[in-house]
């Protein structure tokens, strides 16, 4: 089947071959959202596999929500969406380690398919500017025209307001929640449209607002996200073969609906992943009639994709997939109503770090420490936060789980190990105090 050639067009993956994350992975991090009691908006934590969600706080005064908008970011733990009553819908700034509503401000634009990137700090997305007359005919009603306006590519500092807006030549439409950032590349990627034209992949330069290519939609992939840790996009796809009723027993001799005009669903949704070479894995979900409110995370520590949706019948559960055989390995359902805006917070080791070579630091959270990974030739370092000079266990797993190197009583917050003799692939690590894990992370291997 011919997908995305992503690794040619894009420019987006790198040249090294990734072995995949175990689903065994050790648990981590944490899942946020926004739910509705039937009285008032809450923010929360979710346990997705148990469907048991946990307020910390009320949002005061949102009614209503944007299902479309939501943002998160993991380096400085704030959580936004849109939301408000009827005639006043704001961004709600939310600080995710309290609960509570650090900014609301009205919303001045149409800022839409919003996702932040950690490694620069900056707030991307689309925006539309709609110039279109209102044009009625002599009876007074309204007549459709063809939108005249532009789409843009954002760029937003949220530190300091900067913005950067750049047309986006040819798009007058983009479909929801059809967008993901390559953090590695610098590569936003999103399915639009122009006048009379199909729908396609529009790739992004982020540090130029430059439209790189367009591509024809082969598959059209519902909730993508990017895996920085596997260099691979997710997805869903709903291979649809819908047919309706014969239209001679549609109507009665007076012409009256003789049934329902409602078609039976027949199609498979699909998980699906696209490698870093382009090549692309599909595994029915053959219970998934159903995706629901734009609702998709990606758990990048225990490599777990997480989306709401429901069966033919029955109520809305919350799916996680293992995105590296593509099992369901729950769906439980909801409670309720099911808690929107799901993202996860994970662990500050591998919070979109991609490959262990950066030497970005990745900020403590909760009782985690702060890392740096550095790998040379044949070895590699890992500095982190100990100022009290407690003794840290220090552990090296590769792919299946077996230790390959172990070190205790490391005090000074600085360990050297030797990968000189190692097979390429990915392994993981962790380190350890007498209270517990306080960082983990993954070194890659070429």
């Amino acid at each position: 089947m011919k997908f995305l050639n992503l690794k040619a067009t894009l420019a987006a993956f790198a040249t090294a071959t990734l072995a995949v994350v175990p689903a065994t992975a050790s648990p981590g991090g944490q899942f946020y959202g926004v739910h509705w009691d039937g009285a008032q908006e809450h923010f929360v934590t979710l346990d997705p596999v148990t469907g048991v969600h946990t307020s910390l706080g009320v949002v005061p005064g949102v009614q209503w929500i944007d299902a479309s908008f939501r943002v998160f970011a993991p380096d400085s733990g704030l959580f936004g969406f849109i939301g408000g009553s009827t005639n006043s819908m704001n961004y709600q700034i939310i600080d995710v380690s309290t609960g509570t509503v650090t900014h609301s401000f009205p919303r001045a634009d149409n800022l839409k398919n919003a996702v932040y990137d950690p490694g620069t700090g900056l707030l991307y997305g689309t925006w539309w500017s709609d110039s279109t007359p209102v044009v009625h005919d002599s009876l007074g009603h309204p007549v459709p025209v063809h939108p005249q306006g532009t789409e843009y590519f954002s760029s937003i500092n949220p530190l300091t307001g900067a913005r950067t807006d750049t047309p986006i030549p040819g798009v007058t439409s983009i479909a929801a929640s059809s967008h993901f950032l390559d953090t590695d590349s610098g590569r936003y990627v999103f399915q639009g449209m122009g006048t009379g034209e199909p729908l396609a992949y529009y790739v992004i330069d982020v540090a130029t607002g430059a439209l790189i290519t367009k591509m024809p939609l082969d598959i059209r992939l519902d909730f993508p996200v990017y895996n920085p840790v596997l260099k691979a996009v997710h997805g869903l796809w709903w291979s649809d073969s819908t047919v309706r009723q014969d239209d001679s027993l549609m109507f009665d001799s007076l012409g009256h609906p003789a049934h329902p005009l409602i078609p039976e669903i027949r199609g498979t949704e699909y998980f699906v992943t696209v490698h870093q070479d382009s090549s692309v894995d599909m595994v029915a979900l053959p219970d998934v009639m159903f995706i629901a409110n734009f609702n998709r995370t990606l758990d990048t520590d225990n490599g777990r994709y997480v989306f709401t949706g429901r069966e033919q019948t029955g109520d809305i559960r919350y799916y996680v997939i293992d995105v590296a055989t593509g099992e369901i390995l729950s769906k439980t359902p909801a409670s309720g109503r099911a808690v929107d805006h799901i993202v996860y917070a994970p662990l500050s080791s591998s919070a979109y770090t991609g490959t262990a070579v950066a030497l970005r630091p990745h900020a403590a959270r909760g009782g985690s420490v702060a890392w740096t990974l550095h790998q040379g030739a044949g070895r590699a370092t890992l500095n982190f936060a100990n100022p009290e000079g407690v003794p840290h266990a220090f552990t090296l797993v590769d792919m299946t789980g077996k230790t390959i190197l172990r070190r205790d009583g490391v005090r000074d917050g600085s360990l050297e190990f030797r990968t000189e003799g190692l097979k390429a692939g990915l392994y993981g690590f962790t380190l350890h105090t007498a209270a517990g894990r306080v960082a983990m992370g993954k070194v890659v291997l070429r």
